[in-house]
């Protein structure tokens, strides 16, 4: 799954990058489904902008807005938690410890 990745990362245009989209979500699309639209929606960072003065600024903006977003990223369940609430409610069908 990386290099389909990578060749949307490194692609040379924006268009030859999202015709790599494409091929990645035929090919990986039913195995990992959020892939595809997490990308379309971090792209809209560049959509918004008028032009760059170069691509080092592109580049720039894309690795701030990618950094920024793992800033808000929390893990859906606490599953510590979680289990704990499961050992008092179903004692004989979890361990008491997790290994």
């Amino acid at each position: 799954m990386m290099p389909a990745l990578r060749a949307i990362y490194r692609a040379e245009t924006a268009e030859v990058a999202e015709l790599r989209l494409g091929d990645f979500e035929a090919e990986w699309g039913k195995k990992y489904p959020a892939i595809g639209p997490a990308w379309r929606r971090a792209c809209k960072i560049i959509k918004t902008r008028g032009s760059f003065p170069s691509d080092e600024v592109a580049t720039k903006l894309l690795y701030l807005a990618l950094r920024n977003l793992g800033v808000h990223w929390k893990p859906a369940i606490e599953w510590r938690a979680a289990y704990a609430q499961f050992t008092i409610f179903f004692p004989e069908r979890l361990p008491t410890t997790i290994r």
